[in-house]
């Protein structure tokens, strides 16, 4: 199994870093992994890979390997009180705690430094307080207010830490009225907090340290954990506890067709090290895993298919000005949604099934919206960029799109013709279920602009488009992107307690074992957002930090 622990880690080889894309920034740091982006063929023969994986998760810990028992022998290459495993946000909050608690703390991380981060690297360094009453109710009743009042309360405090960490924070209101601070790029959170680390006694980080396996003693606690490095497998001996904070498993396919949507045609918009590996180690060491995902998933923007495929990240795209259209030509949806933060993509994923006597519209198993594709005129093309700096493209500068969408027209990611007919034969993608292929259809298209341009006349659209995207579509040239859904994060997995121990199918805790964060956060219908995070990972650490030794 510890193969295909590694396959689903999607690691960038040498040889795979990103080579393509242009335009893409030369001086960049941050090399991403291409098989981030999800292709049809790629999402059916992923499910059955995923299905080993679920079956590892009702394994008891003595069957599995992966929880290595300490009577083996080990030869521990290092100790401290706690191992966390992951340096993203909440790792940085179990990490912080066991310093002002008196601990020492050895921290895992997978990604190279110039990688490092996790899902910081694809936001905007929002640090909002959600309501306790959001909490809960956001978590369906898994979270109660012990945890939620936590969070509210020790959230603020993160922050200030963060702002004596350099963080020159900028005071704003957001859509929901909340008051919030943020830095508009979500790696400054990071590099100020790893800064701190630096000169910091009984801080140790290892980059480009995968976990493998988790081990334990005859009793079944979690006493340590191993990493692959250069070729040899090194133990690192946790006295009190071991914490999972590797964060989200957006950027792995197999998690997202497994528990989400199969065969679903999407792109990752953060780190490609986000792949739910702590969710595979917590459930071979025994813990309820993999449960409760059905809405813990986020959607980002919309991005151009082709663009995100070459770059290995989501590359959002504007469209509010153009119209939307399925395969049919059918516009589906508001072209003003652009579903930033969504739980839901609803209007994309309606499915048709088998068809039934011929009806029109009856594609066959598959996702009736998509593939989809954004239509402008020669005005709307040349009026502004249609790029859109959202995400890790922007967090990281990976790529900037043109001013006049001329170098994306001649990369291929845009497709023009002076009439419908000619554009409509450009149009071709496939039925991500069937692999039917599918082109779009001119007649149809021509009939949705004339019904478009009727509503832009009256001033109100059915489908709910703002007044100000109301923009008549006019003679040809015209001009095509194929459009995907991003994923930006997704969050909860791995059962725990509001200790934020890792519990069994019986409920009972797994001793030493501690999972924080996106991997475990337990919410549903919201995120417990960067201030969430950071704090539970804090309360896992102090936890530990209770502990006696197992080798006292």
């Amino acid at each position: 199994m510890l193969q295909d622990v590694e396959r689903l880690r999607l690691i960038p080889s040498e040889g795979e870093k990103s080579s393509k894309g242009g335009e893409m920034k030369k001086n960049s740091t941050r090399d991403l992994s291409r098989r981030s982006f999800l292709t049809s063929a790629a999402a059916v023969a992923s499910v059955g890979a995923l299905a080993g994986f679920t079956g590892c998760a009702q394994q008891a810990p003595e069957d599995s390997a992966d929880a290595e028992s300490a009577e083996s022998g080990i030869e521990w290459s290092d100790e401290a009180d706690v191992v966390v495993i992951g340096y993203g946000n909440a790792g940085i909050g179990a990490a912080k705690a066991m310093l002002d608690n008196g601990g020492d703390v050895i921290v895992l991380e997978k990604a190279p430094e110039s990688e490092a981060g996790g899902s910081l690297s694809c936001n905007g360094g929002n640090w909002t307080i959600v309501s306790q009453e959001a909490i809960v109710n956001g978590s369906l009743g898994t979270i109660g207010d012990q945890v939620a009042e936590a969070i509210n309360e020790e959230g603020p405090v993160f922050g200030d830490w963060l702002e004596e960490c350099g963080i020159e924070w900028k005071e704003s209101t957001n859509s929901s009225g909340q008051a919030t601070r943020h830095t508009d790029n979500g790696m400054l959170i990071w590099e100020a907090a790893h800064a701190y680390f630096a000169q910091q006694d009984g801080f140790k980080v290892l980059f480009e340290s995968p976990c493998v396996e988790l081990v334990k003693d005859e009793q079944g606690a979690i006493i340590g954990a191993a990493v692959e490095r250069d070729g040899d497998r090194q133990y690192y001996k946790a006295r009190k506890g071991v914490v999972i904070a590797t964060g989200c498993y957006a950027s792995n396919p197999d998690f997202i067709q497994g528990h989400h949507y199969a065969c679903l045609p999407y792109t990752s918009g953060t780190s490609p090290y986000n792949t739910g590996d702590g969710m595979v180690l917590a459930a071979k060491a025994g813990a309820r895993a993999f449960q409760d995902l059905s809405l813990a998933i986020e959607f980002g923007p919309m991005s151009a298919r082709r663009a995100s495929e070459e770059l290995g990240t989501a590359m959002p795209i504007s469209y509010s000005e153009g119209i939307m259209v399925n395969g049919k030509g059918k516009r589906f949806m508001s072209e003003s949604n652009l579903m930033d933060h969504n739980k839901s993509t609803e209007p994309l994923l309606q499915i048709k099934s088998t068809n039934r006597g011929g009806k029109e519209g009856n594609w066959g198993n598959g996702f009736y919206n998509l593939p989809a594709w954004v239509i402008f005129d020669e005005a709307t093309f040349t009026s502004s960029s249609l790029g859109r700096p959202f995400g890790r493209v922007m967090t990281y500068d990976i790529y900037t799109w043109s001013d006049d969408n001329q170098a994306e027209l001649e990369k291929g990611w845009i497709e023009r013709a002076d009439t419908i007919d000619e554009l409509a034969a450009k149009l071709n993608s496939k039925n991500s279920m069937t692999g039917e292929d599918i082109s779009l259809d001119a007649e149809g298209l021509k009939a949705t602009i004339d019904e478009y341009n009727g509503f832009v006349s009256e001033g109100v659209d059915p489908l709910g488009k703002k007044e100000e995207h109301l923009i008549p579509v006019g003679d040809g040239p015209y001009y095509a992107i194929e459009v995907i859904p991003s994923v930006m994060y997704t969050n909860n997995g791995i059962s725990v307690n509001d200790e934020m121990q890792v519990t069994n199918w019986e409920g009972q805790p797994i001793p030493r074992l501690y999972a924080v964060g996106d991997a475990a956060s337990r919410q549903r219908t919201c995120r417990i957002c960067m201030p969430g995070n950071i704090v539970t990972g804090a309360m896992a650490a102090r936890h530990a930090m209770d502990l006696e030794s197992w080798d006292a």
